[in-house]
């Protein structure tokens, strides 16, 4: 399965546009964004406006629920690898990433940044 697979399957199960999506996505890589990948799931990390401490984040996933636990563990461990990087945040669309990061230890907070409803230190 194609990263392309991924992201267009994420979308329909949310009820998105496949094409717009992939759009943001490009768009998002082509600002400075990493797409990281560990078996059937994706994560997009873009830096905020620059700062490559605060990066904001998007999880898609087509993998069954163990596996994508499994995948997200291995995501922490690429992100806190990440030089500088302090936080990283999310929206209300990210409500699976949200879950899947608290059962790997991470705290999830309420962001500090208004456009954002939540973030997490790495």
């Amino acid at each position: 399965m194609t990263p392309e697979d991924i992201i267009e399957q994420d979308a329909r199960k949310l009820g998105a546009n496949p094409e717009t999506v992939l759009e943001g996505v490009h768009h998002a890589i082509s600002k400075g964004g990493r797409l990281l990948r560990e078996g059937d799931s994706l994560l997009l990390i873009t830096p905020l406006r620059g700062d490559k401490s605060r990066m904001f984040m998007h999880f898609f996933s087509v993998a069954s629920p163990a596996s994508a636990m499994s995948n997200v563990k291995k995501f922490v461990q690429r992100v806190r690898a990440i030089p500088n990087l302090k936080l990283v945040y999310g929206d209300t669309k990210d409500q699976q990433i949200i879950r899947l990061l608290q059962m790997a230890g991470v705290k999830v907070l309420a962001s500090d940044i208004p456009h954002f409803t939540w973030m997490a230190e790495v």
